[in-house]
C-alpha cells in the first residue's frame, strides 16, 4: 500500500532497531529517517538470548548502553532542528514553548492543543520573558497565576489536575532547554515538593474480565477499533505506540512474539512478549504499521457506542484499555513488579494506583458479602 506524503513526514526521525544474528542473537542499531530513507548505525551492542538471570542482567546492561546512544543522537537531532532558534540573541520563554509544541506535534505526542493553551498562558503571564531568565520566581508565578488567577472560557478556575499537568509540560519544555544547551540547569527543580503543584489522583476507570467478554462478543461498527482496542487491553500499549506500531517492530520467534519499542511517551525502550490473546486481535499484514486504518478522529466515538451496545455503562476512552490491563493482570495474580516492567513504568510507584483499585475492589466484594442477610438466605 502506498504512503502519502504526510505519513513520511510523521515518521519519528531516530529510533531503535534490533535486527536478528546467527543463535538468537539480536544486533542493536539506530535508525536514522531524513529524507523519506532509513539510515541504520551500528551500536556494536547484542542482546543475548535470556536463558538464565546472568543473560537477562547483562541485556540490561546493554540496553542501557543503547539507551545512552539514542538519547545522544536525539539530542544531536534536537540541536541541529533547533538551528532558526540559534540564530537569535535572545529566546524568550513564548518562543521556546511554540518550538516544544512543534517538536512535539512531529513526535505525534498527544495534547497538541492544550499545549498551545499554556503557550498562550505564558503570554499572559510575560510574553517578552527572555527562556535564560527563567527562574525558581517565574516558575512560583506560573503556579500561582493557574491556581488563583486563570478562568477557562466558561469563567471557572481550573482543577489541580489540571493544574499538575500544565506544569508537567512546562518542566518538559525546560527539560529540553537544558538537554540542547539552552539554559545550564532547570529552575523547576528549585522548587520543594510543598511549592509544586499535588497531583490529586483522578478515577482510574477499567473494565472488568466480563466487561472485556462483553465487547469481544459485541460487534463494532469500526472493527479496526474494537481490534485496537482489544490488543491494547491484552498488552498494555498506550494509544500513540499502537497508532506507530510497525511489523518490523515485532519478533516472531514460534510460539513467541516479542515488541521491541521506543515509547512515545518518554522516549524509553520497551520490551514486551504478546499474548496469544494480543496476537489474535492484529489485523492481517497489508501494511507497514500494524493498524494502518486508525483514525483519531472517529475513534472516541466509535467506542462510546460499541460499549453503549455492549451493555457498559462507563466512559470508555482508549487509555481503558491500558487500565484494564493492568488491572487484569494484578487480579490474575501477577506480582506488581512484574506489572510495572510491562506497563514501561520506570519504577513500581505509579503501578501502585492500579494495586489500590485491586485492593478497594476486594474491600468492596467482603462488605457485600457482610452485607447479605444470609440468616434469611439460608432458611
Amino acid at each position: 500500500m502506498g504512503r502519502n506524503k504526510k505519513q513520511i513526514e510523521a515518521k519519528e526521525p531516530i529510533n531503535l532497531r534490533f535486527q536478528k544474528r546467527v543463535g538468537d542473537r539480536k544486533a542493536i542499531l539506530v535508525d536514522h529517517y531524513h529524507d523519506g530513507k532509513h539510515h541504520y548505525e551500528n551500536t556494536g551492542l547484542i542482546l543475548l538470548p535470556e536463558t538464565n538471570e546472568k543473560s537477562r542482567r547483562e541485556n540490561a546492561r546493554t540496553m542501557r548502553k543503547a539507551e545512552e546512544i539514542l538519547r545522544e543522537r536525539i539530542t544531536q537531532h534536537l540541536s541541529s532542528a533547533a538551528s532558526p532558534l540559534q540564530k537569535e540573541k535572545t529566546v524568550t520563554i513564548v518562543e521556546w514553548f511554540d518550538f516544544f509544541i512543534e517538536e512535539q506535534k512531529r513526535r505525534q505526542v498527544r495534547d497538541a492543543k492544550r499545549m498551545k493553551c499554556i503557550k498562550d498562558i505564558l503570554m499572559e503571564i510575560d510574553p517578552l520573558k527572555a527562556l535564560i531568565d527563567v527562574d525558581k520566581d517565574y516558575c512560583l508565578r506560573l503556579i500561582t497565576y493557574l491556581r488563583d488567577e486563570y478562568l477557562t472560557p466558561k469563567g471557572k478556575h481550573i482543577a489541580p489536575k489540571t493544574i499538575f499537568n500544565i506544569c508537567g509540560y512546562f518542566c518538559t519544555s525546560l527539560n529540553m532547554a537544558v538537554q540542547m544547551g539552552k539554559i545550564p540547569f532547570n529552575p523547576w527543580n528549585k522548587l520543594s515538593q510543598n511549592e509544586k503543584p499535588k497531583n490529586r489522583g483522578t478515577k482510574r476507570d477499567y473494565l472488568t474480565i466480563p466487561e472485556v467478554k462483553a465487547l469481544i462478543s459485541t460487534p463494532c461498527k469500526k472493527s479496526i477499533v474494537k481490534q485496537a482496542y482489544l490488543f491494547s487491553c491484552f498488552c498494555g500499549l498506550r494509544l500513540g505506540d499502537v497508532m506507530s506500531l510497525k511489523w518490523s517492530d515485532i519478533t516472531d520467534d514460534g510460539p513467541k512474539w516479542l515488541v521491541g519499542i521506543v515509547t512515545s511517551k518518554n522516549r524509553k525502550p520497551l520490551h514486551l512478549p504478546l499474548s496469544g490473546q494480543a496476537r489474535k486481535w492484529m489485523p492481517e499484514r497489508s501494511h507497514d504499521l500494524v493498524f494502518p486504518d486508525l483514525k483519531l478522529y472517529c475513534l472516541n466515538k466509535a467506542l462510546g457506542e460499541w460499549a453503549e451496545a455492549a451493555g457498559i455503562s462507563k466512559k470508555v476512552t482508549f487509555h481503558t484499555a491500558r487500565h484494564t490491563f493492568a488491572t487484569m493482570l494484578l487480579t490474575l495474580g501477577t506480582d506488581i513488579y512484574t506489572v510495572s516492567k510491562m506497563l514501561g513504568h520506570s519504577s513500581v510507584k505509579p503501578t501502585q494506583i492500579y494495586a489500590k483499585i485491586i485492593d478497594e475492589a476486594k474491600d468492596d466484594a467482603v462488605a457485600l458479602a457482610d452485607n447479605i442477610n444470609w440468616s434469611q438466605t439460608l432458611s
